[in-house]
């Protein structure tokens, strides 16, 4: 398909445009090294899509994206579906059979080794990955071994503590048992003491009841000393009138 070269659009111009590689010119027919889809490089510059270089080719199929325009700026203009914007290292220059099997050859050996690259760099994720894991299990035995330490600890010093609570129980049962003991005693105590009370006050009666006796036995005692008493006065009164009488007598 033989492509004819319009002229550039002025919708969006760059102030100051970057310089195409020296192969390539715009209206030089090119393809894509990624897709391989072919077309007219119609602009080569800056855009407002995107930040970077980027290249817009008028594809030979209705392969494209756009019609020349992004989001409403126009960079060229050609028919729907048929426009492409794609990064500027994709853009190869058409060149002939031989130089584009040439060309695909030492693209297939970049991808090869694009490709061993990965894979070195995936093997080197994947160490690293093993490497990271054997670290995590590492810690984890690590923290699971302070763990079981921790709790070992712990688990000694529980006993430890149930050890000296079983010896504060014993010696409260103890303590428990003396005390019942003491208020058994005192009980006991009391009612002796009750016992001697009761007695006491038997006692304190019974010192009533003989300072009564007493007490009448002295009114006795008073009554017959007083009897004495006259009878005394009596006798001398008596012996004195005996005594006048003899006087008489013998006078």
């Amino acid at each position: 398909m033989a492509f004819a070269r319009p002229p550039l659009t002025k919708s969006c111009k760059n102030p100051d445009p970057p310089a195409l590689p020296p192969d390539i010119q715009l209206g030089d027919v090119v393809y894509d090294r990624l897709s391989s889809k072919r077309g007219i490089l119609r602009y080569f510059g800056r855009t407002k899509f995107a930040k970077g270089i980027w290249a817009g080719i008028e594809l030979e199929l209705e392969e494209g994206k756009n019609d020349g325009s992004v989001h409403g700026n126009r960079y060229f203009k050609c028919k729907r579906n048929f426009g492409i914007f794609i990064e500027v290292y994709r853009v190869v220059k058409s060149i002939t059979l031989k130089e584009k099997e040439k060309d695909d050859e030492g693209e297939k050996r970049g991808i090869l080794l694009k490709e061993k690259d990965e894979e070195t760099e995936k093997m080197e994720m994947e160490g690293m990955k093993k490497d990271l894991k054997e670290k995590d299990e590492e810690m984890g035995r690590m923290e699971m071994e302070g763990m079981k330490k921790d709790l070992k600890e712990k688990d000694e010093k529980m006993e430890r503590m149930n050890e000296e609570m079983e010896g504060m129980d014993e010696e409260m049962e103890g303590m428990k048992k003396d005390l019942k003991e003491k208020d058994e005693k005192m009980e006991r105590m009391n009612e002796e003491m009750e016992g001697m009370n009761e007695e006491m006050e038997g006692m304190k009666k019974d010192l009533k009841v003989k300072e009564r006796e007493l007490g009448m036995k002295e009114n006795e005692i008073k009554g017959l000393e007083n009897d004495l008493k006259e009878k005394n006065e009596d006798m001398e009164r008596m012996a004195e009138e005996m005594e006048r009488m003899k006087k008489d007598a013998d006078s």
